[in-house]
């Protein structure tokens, strides 16, 4: 059986080392959160789990628990969760393995950076504590 389209449309736009990460990546979250598949696209992004948000502002849309878009020299990986005010990736960053971690975003340059059991831990809380400013 083949990938879902919107992930099959989503490799399809990536060069051959974003694609190897891109399948990591997704065979973690089916692994441990299948509930977030199948994954949707969102202009350049590709998502699982989508969720509506409202901030106090009064703003508010749809978004993804967790999501990738491929860059000129990395992936990202977004990970819309907080723990005690912090987004996951950063509470995790340190065993994340050889990447580039900002508040959401987890940047892997190459296959086999991103620590995948950590990146599972992180989807497994991720799952548990919800989106973002989810309604």
């Amino acid at each position: 059986m083949g990938d879902p389209p919107d992930l099959a449309s989503f490799l399809a736009s990536l060069g051959d080392q974003q694609v190897a990460i891109a399948r990591e990546v997704h065979q973690t979250v089916a692994d441990v959160a299948p509930e977030l598949l199948p994954p949707t696209r969102r202009g350049t992004l590709l998502g699982y789990g989508a969720f509506h948000y409202r901030y106090a502002s009064g703003r508010e849309g749809d978004a993804d628990l967790i999501s990738m878009r491929g860059g000129s020299k990395h992936l990202s990986v977004y990970v819309s969760a907080l723990e005690d005010g912090r987004y996951l990736p950063e509470v995790h960053a340190a065993g994340l393995g050889t990447v580039s971690v900002g508040r959401s975003c987890i940047r892997v340059r190459r296959p086999g950076d991103l620590d995948l059991s950590a990146f599972a831990d992180v989807v497994r809380r991720a799952v548990e504590v919800g989106g973002e400013g989810q309604v």
